[in-house]
């Protein structure tokens, strides 16, 4: 069974290849178009698949948050952060904090999950003031400052995961 997030995936993955065609016609306005495209399909595909795994929603109830999105990525992307970090909030809300151990991860995920909110929130506020300098720079260091994005994303969600791993194990103790 193809889950919801698998469909966004592969749609974002077709997205890209035609982009990669495009792209080697010299169509650059097209190709522009089917990156966002895959970068908005992705980030759908990256939110239905925490909404399923860690916050058990419904693929209906996935549908109707998804189709709220706004399709202007600069807005959708940290909206899909902010619910992210809302889910996060509501698992360790969960927690019980009886063993020492729990306590601290639970208070450790938090301000983790703090961070990454106030990151979203600071980025937010970036695109919204946001001038034709600081696009200029961001296209001039484009390579570098995706790198350097996705490597602090992963970390993040690597410490979310591997803590909520640790904490399922002391919990069932």
């Amino acid at each position: 069974m193809i889950t919801i997030y698998d469909s966004f995936l592969q749609e974002a993955i077709h997205d890209l290849q035609a982009a990669k065609v495009l792209v080697k016609e010299r169509l650059y306005s097209q190709t522009l178009y089917h990156i966002e495209q895959s970068l908005e399909k992705s980030s759908k595909s990256l939110y239905s698949y925490y909404a399923i795994i860690h916050d058990y929603a419904s693929e209906k109830e996935i549908y109707r948050t998804v189709k709220g999105f706004s399709h202007d990525n600069s807005k959708m992307i940290p909206e899909i952060y902010c619910k992210i970090c809302d889910i996060e909030e509501k698992y360790i809300y969960k927690l019980p904090d009886i063993l020492p151990e729990v306590a601290k991860l639970k208070t450790q995920l938090e301000e983790t999950v703090s961070g990454l909110r106030l990151s979203v929130h600071k980025l937010k506020d970036k695109i919204k003031n946001r001038s034709c300098v600081d696009e200029k720079a961001l296209i001039d260091n484009y390579p570098s400052e995706v790198d350097k994005e996705a490597s602090s994303t992963r970390s993040i969600v690597y410490l979310i995961l591997s803590t909520r791993r640790v904490l399922s194990h002391l919990t069932l103790r």
